[in-house]
């Protein structure tokens, strides 16, 4: 949870929990706008922070999506390293179910629920993954209704040397001593967590991600939904963010993640996969702040992407209603 997170309060931001924060607009739009079939604004923006992000820093996304979208609740999810590195998936749930709650409140209200998933880093795509799990593991169950995502910055499979540098950033000081002792923690940390993966012992928290995010059984490449009385399987129309002088994801892990993306979309039977999957190559801005250094075409992006998922026709394939 950012230090700061008075500034979330001060625009109007409800602290539901440690790690979560809902923005609800006085104006939501009249029952009419919300049935619109178009779905011109989302229903939910979610996002989910970078580590060790602050809040005064995070707060130029929430502004640039309120612009966009002003009658859209935004719901922003902090992640801990803690979390991260030692937690059981199952001791997480706590952390994130209060991010799960409001989605179910919401798909009450809107049964259509549609969702633009931000993330950040690969925190932000953990946060992702984990709220996911916490839907499954509500009482009832629901899958995390995912209709657009935007990945910045992310996301990459466990590598060493970018991981402890993410790592080393939560101890920012100035002092030389400090620091270098800061990034040796970091150094060790992340190289027992690479050493139980390889003997085999655990799965490290970068690759259940990058796989999770791709996986064909779960939420974030496609969505269920009805056409009359038959099911029906749609895709979610995703871009990826990214830049050659980021030092802590690598560029060919995105694009890698994207081809994978296409490739996996492809399998479940659909043509022209890679209309759906779109990259991004920002260059000369660093990790989690390519908006700084475009900020107009950074905008155009997010508009664009969330116009794809909600274009019609929308991409589907029919399924059995077993299915």
């Amino acid at each position: 949870m950012p230090a700061d997170s008075t500034v979330l309060r001060d625009i109007g931001f409800k602290q539901l929990s440690q790690g979560v924060f809902l923005f609800s607009p006085s104006q939501e739009g009249t029952p009419t706008e919300k049935s619109n079939s178009t779905h011109s604004s989302p229903d939910v923006i979610i996002l989910c922070a970078w580590g060790f992000a602050q809040a005064k820093h995070i707060a130029k996304y929430i502004n640039g999506h309120q612009s966009l979208y002003p009658t859209t609740k935004i719901l922003l999810i902090y992640n801990s390293v803690t979390n991260m590195m030692w937690k059981s998936d199952a001791s997480q749930m706590q952390w994130f179910q209060p991010a799960a709650t409001v989605l179910r409140e919401c798909m009450d209200s809107t049964p259509d629920l549609k969702v633009f998933l931000h993330l950040f880093s690969n925190t932000g795509s953990h946060s992702a993954v984990q709220l996911s799990e916490a839907c499954g593991n509500s009482d009832p169950p629901f899958a995390l209704p995912v209709t657009s995502i935007i990945f910045d910055s992310c996301p990459s499979m466990p590598i060493f040397a970018p991981m402890a540098n993410a790592l080393a950033l939560g101890s920012p000081s100035k002092n030389i001593l400090i620091a270098s002792m800061a990034r040796a923690v970091a150094y060790s940390i992340i190289g027992i967590t690479l050493a139980l993966e390889k003997a085999g012992l655990v799965t490290h928290v970068a690759t259940k991600l990058y796989t999770r995010l791709n996986s064909t059984n779960d939420v974030f490449l496609t969505r269920r939904g009805y056409v009359g009385e038959q099911a029906a399987v749609y895709l979610v129309p995703r871009t990826y963010i990214y830049g050659p002088d980021d030092d802590m994801i690598p560029v060919d892990q995105v694009i890698q993640h994207a081809d994978i993306a296409i490739a996996n979309m492809s399998a479940c039977g659909v043509d022209h996969a890679s209309k759906y999957v779109m990259t991004e190559e920002f260059v000369g801005s660093p990790h989690v702040n390519h908006v700084r250094f475009e900020k107009e075409r950074y905008w155009n992006i997010i508009k664009e992407t969330w116009k794809r998922s909600v274009a019609s026709p929308q991409e589907k394939i029919l399924v059995s209603i077993s299915a």
